[in-house]
């Protein structure tokens, strides 16, 4: 996945040479963003903006288990019921409706496609001191799909100049949410007005969001839960 949007972006500077390019991911696709960004080989590009990127580092071993349950039974079907928890991706009904009847959304996934996934969010956490360009990171403090602990020990190894962005009362799928104009202000005006603070006082909330050492507190590991049908 990461060749593939390497090689998107070749095709879109070859072609709009004199346009500045911008790279937006969001959620895995921001993990995928990060695993580029960090190469020795990143491309040149104007900026970087992750939308609650998929990043978790559980730690040595913690992966175990599932890698276990992955190679003894790769194609068995998991679907987030299995354990007790209701995630909410949105405050958004309408947009969590169109997701739930939405053909192409899963609703069940593969343990060797979950063991991916789970393998891609910690390399995008430890990608994270690597990340080379201008770079936008926006994280919702009500997020139930990345844990702020997670989100939080990335913000304190991301490269200094990273600008960081907590949008208050933001879910997992920020754009989705009925604040989801707001996160879009705030993306607008880092790419016209780097230099200036955010229209949501996103960069103001961030950095006091850090100084109570979110990074520290316990966390609660819900993985079944991404793969929730979001709208249940």
């Amino acid at each position: 996945m990461v060749q593939d949007v390497r090689e998107e972006i070749a095709i879109l500077q070859q072609e709009n040479p004199q346009i500045p390019l911008y790279l937006t991911g969001e959620s895995m696709g921001g993990a995928i963003l990060m695993l580029l960004m960090s190469g020795t080989d990143a491309p040149s590009v104007a900026g970087t903006l992750l939308l609650a990127p998929a990043v978790w580092n559980l730690g040595l071993g913690a992966d175990i288990p599932l890698d276990v349950l992955a190679t003894l039974f790769p194609h068995h079907l998991v679907t987030g019921q299995e354990l007790p928890v209701h995630v909410v991706a949105s405050d958004n009904p309408a947009a969590l409706l169109r997701l739930y009847f939405d053909p192409l959304t899963l609703r069940a996934t593969q343990l060797e496609a979950l063991r991916g996934l789970v393998s891609l969010m910690k390399q995008a956490a430890t990608a994270a001191p690597q990340m080379k360009g201008q770079l936008l990171c926006v994280y919702g403090d009500k997020d139930q799909l990345v844990p702020s602990k997670a989100m939080a020990k990335v913000w304190e190894t991301l490269p200094k100049g990273a600008r960081l962005d907590l949008i208050s009362g933001g879910h997992h799928l920020l754009l989705r949410d009925k604040n989801g104009k707001q996160v879009m202000q705030d993306m607008l005006t880092w790419i016209t007005q780097p230099d200036s603070f955010l229209p949501s006082g996103g960069d103001v909330a961030a950095s006091a969001w850090q100084a109570q050492n979110p990074a520290k507190t316990e966390g609660k590991w819900f993985p079944a839960s991404w793969l929730d049908g979001l709208a249940r």
